[in-house]
């Protein structure tokens, strides 16, 4: 008489959440700001929408702030954030060295998680102190200026990072600039999507989201660009048409005006 084995029982394996997420920071003259999108996407499964920025915050004076964001696993980025904010001595926190530090020492505690994921780190301090660091594996580096990380290699990211993104930029233009990248990213690059978050870490410590004001700017902002460079297109291709081109410098010397708060800007 043959004795039938049981079959094994196989638990089957969850999908892998991925955030395939474009994210954006910026080194400014007057704070940092960083930017992403919120779409999850559930290998073979389904889609969803989950912020990318964790944040953590020492109230006491001097005050600081310490913003995660990130492209690759959700589990590595929530691992990292729980190891940041369990550290309470303010003396890790006072100055980009000593928050580049911890994140080196914490990235090569999960080192296998860190080899699958990009991070971006904002961090500000009560006294004008802040800056941006990057991450590529186990490595940390301070950014000056601008970076992105997940899709942002894309073709589309990079023309428009070169075309719109200069070296000494102030918060504000940076907003509308960030929301505009990742705008495009999320209709034209797959796995982009959802809501875009963007926050602000100022000099004193404190960080907060980009108001509805500013998002609507951009939008506006956007929309006259796009206008521009056709306008640009199609005078480029009727050189003859002086008229137009000088109408041309002055509607844009008009929408400059009013982005930035003037009634005009002097040729």
């Amino acid at each position: 008489m043959i004795t039938q084995l049981p079959k094994p029982h196989y638990t089957p394996r969850l999908p892998k959440v991925r955030a395939v997420t474009i994210a954006l920071g910026f080194r400014c003259s007057d704070g940092i700001v960083l930017c992403a999108d919120q779409q999850m996407t559930v290998q073979g499964w389904h889609k969803f929408r989950e912020t990318k920025m964790y944040a953590i915050a020492g109230i006491e004076a001097p005050s600081y702030t310490v913003m995660l964001t990130y492209a690759g696993s959700p589990h590595a980025m929530k691992a990292l954030h729980q190891k940041m904010a369990s550290v309470t001595e303010q003396s890790y926190f006072d100055s980009v060295d000593s928050v580049k530090a911890l994140l080196e020492g914490f990235l090569s505690e999960m080192q296998t998680e860190a080899e699958s994921t990009e991070f971006l780190c904002g961090f500000c301090r009560e006294g004008g102190s802040f800056g941006l660091l990057q991450t590529n594996a186990c490595s940390v580096y301070e950014v000056n200026g601008y970076t992105n990380i997940g899709v942002g290699d894309s073709s589309l990211v990079r023309f428009l990072s070169k075309l719109l993104v200069s070296n000494s930029m102030k918060c504000f233009p940076a907003v509308f600039i960030g929301d505009y990248i990742i705008k495009q990213a999320k209709e034209f690059v797959d796995g982009c999507g959802g809501p875009t978050d963007i926050y602000i870490l100022r000099g004193n410590g404190k960080f907060a989201p980009a108001g509805p004001r500013a998002i609507a700017k951009s939008s506006e902002a956007a929309e006259a660009i796009e206008h521009d460079i056709r306008s640009l297109l199609w005078l480029t291709a009727n050189t003859e048409e002086s008229e137009r081109i000088e109408a041309f410098w002055n509607d844009l010397r008009q929408r400059a005006g009013a982005f930035l708060g003037r009634e005009e800007l002097k040729a």
